[in-house]
């Protein structure tokens, strides 16, 4: 208190930002999370989630490799016995997922969740191995503004309960080695007047 009242000047005055323009953000396994206003943004345009990491012989794969948010609105890459997934997670309440039927083997690999934006807020994701497609999926409708609303943001081989998808239970550790994690914007974005105005006003 008090409460700022000045919305339109403030979407018209942002908050000022020194940090350079980017389209890609790399991520570290374990480290603290990400707050969701740092990274590069991904919420409504085309991007990928790019992951090399190793299998040890004799390893079912699990764990989370990248994830964004809470689960009052968040994604998660991850392995589920076995096997890459991806999972949009819209309000907490409709969960839609991506995801390969195939056991990934020992040895190095490369996983990677692309979206391609359609129109308005929705898009298809698409999963690969190795470079080879493995599943698609439609994201009807993603959030205009934030993925949660509370500023949870970027976490890297594990996740803040409660788990943004099912089948398991956060903090779902990986149990591999992630050698690199990268998140890449690849359109243009998206942007909705009343959704940053309401993201203005939460910022209070």
């Amino acid at each position: 208190m008090p409460l700022d009242s000045h919305v339109l000047w403030a979407l018209v005055h942002p908050k000022p930002d020194i940090r350079a323009p980017r389209d890609r953000n790399r991520h570290f396994p374990n480290g603290a999370q990400v707050p969701e206003r740092v990274p590069v943004n991904v919420r409504n345009c085309s991007h990928s989630i790019i992951i090399e990491l190793n299998v040890a012989e004799g390893v079912r794969q699990s764990g989370v490799l990248l994830a964004w948010g809470s689960g009052l609105g968040s994604w998660s890459l991850h392995f589920l016995d076995g096997r890459s997934r991806y999972v949009h997670n819209l309000y907490g309440k409709e969960l839609t997922a991506v995801e390969s039927t195939e056991v990934v083997g020992p040895g190095q690999h490369r996983i990677e969740y692309s979206f391609a934006k359609g129109e308005a807020l929705s898009g298809v994701g698409s999963l690969f191995v190795d470079g080879i497609f493995v599943a698609k999926g439609t994201i009807s409708r993603l959030k205009p503004s934030g993925f949660n609303g509370v500023g949870v943001g970027v976490r890297c081989g594990y996740e803040r309960g409660p788990s943004l998808g099912t089948g398991y239970e956060a903090p779902y550790e990986f149990n591999g080695i992630i050698l690199n994690a990268a998140v890449e914007a690849r359109g243009a974005l998206y942007k909705d007047p009343l959704a940053e105005t309401v993201a203005i006003l939460a910022e209070q």
